[in-house]
Order: structure tokens, then sequence, then C-alpha cells
């Protein structure tokens, strides 16, 4: 992923918000899904984070070299802080072993996919 273009990376993206603001949070807040279930869930979504941020980084760097960076490598820069954040969120939650704590948690998702959406309008 990290040759990839911007229009690609922004498609890349809004692929991964769009799953896990349909798919993920909806999972994560269903009780009769077992802790290891969303755990999995996470972890599988953080490997779908991790490539994000890796494609995103090379993008930036390669951006920062231009004669004229583009204005949109600010967004871009937000883009890779809000996956941050999101990573970081699910890093945390997975290792709550109390499902009631872990429950709590899932709420604290969406405002950071949230942002993630502000963020990518820039684009």
């Amino acid at each position: 992923m990290s040759t990839l273009s911007p229009e690609q990376v922004a498609t890349e993206l809004q692929n991964a918000h769009t799953n896990m603001r349909d798919y993920l949070v909806p999972f994560l807040a269903n009780h009769s899904v077992t802790m290891e279930e969303k755990r999995k869930a996470l972890e599988g979504h953080m490997t779908i984070l991790d490539r994000l941020q890796r494609a995103l980084m090379v993008l930036c760097v390669h951006l920062e070299q231009l004669p004229q960076p583009p204005s949109s490598l600010q967004t871009w820069a937000q883009i890779l802080a809000a996956l941050q954040q999101i990573k970081d969120r699910f890093g945390i939650q997975r290792n709550f072993s109390d499902e009631g704590a872990f429950d709590a948690r899932c709420a604290h998702i969406t405002p950071l996919l949230d942002a993630l959406a502000r963020a990518m309008r820039g684009l």
C-alpha cells in the first residue's frame, strides 16, 4: 500500500471509516458477541489502521519533499493523527477484561470516527 496515490489512499481511508462506522461499532455494542470475538475484531481493524498509517506516512514524506508542498499536506497530517488516536483507543480497549468497562469504552469510538470524517472532508 505504500506506493498508493493520494486518491487511492483517500479511497482506502473512506472504506476503512465506513467499515468501522457501519460494522465495527455495532458489532462491539452487540451484547451477544463474546469478548474474544470483540478483541479479534479490534485486532483486525488495528492491522488495517497500521497499513493505512504506513501508507499515509510515505505519502506525507513524499508530499513534504515536493518543491511546493500541496495544501493537502496539513489535511493528511490531521488524518494521520486521527488514525493514531483510533488505533490507540482500540489498543486500550482490547486489553479490558471487564465487559462493562469494555462496553463503556465503545461509546468513545464514535467521536474519534467523527473526527476522522471531518479531517477527510478537507481532501
